[in-house]
């Protein structure tokens, strides 16, 4: 097993794949850096920079999910206030059609 851990904050609703290509990541990575003989704090840095790549791409589609469904609820608000606009509309022409 490898000793190098580049897991990120990210843990729940992984599915087995990637689970399994984040073990087979960490054994390349860790055989790598013994072949070259990286190692103490420059290894240390080096997992420390790939963890925080992995959080902010983790930060960033978490904030374009939430922007995204922000959007779409206020997609969903303006279409649900026109829709309520039209029926006013339709029952103000209705009513001056019965007056006539």
């Amino acid at each position: 097993m490898a000793d190098v851990d580049i897991g990120t904050v990210l843990t729940e609703g992984l599915t087995e794949g990637t689970i399994e290509k984040r073990r087979i990541a960490e054994a390349m990575l860790d055989g790598m850096l013994e072949k070259y003989g990286v190692e103490g704090e420059a290894k240390d840095q080096l997992v420390a920079a790939i963890k925080d790549y992995a959080d902010g791409i983790y930060g960033d589609v978490y904030d374009m999910a939430i922007q995204a469904g922000a959007e779409l609820g206020d997609m969903r608000g303006y279409r649900k206030a026109m829709d309520e606009a039209e029926n006013v509309a339709a029952g103000m022409i209705a009513a001056s059609l019965m007056k006539c």
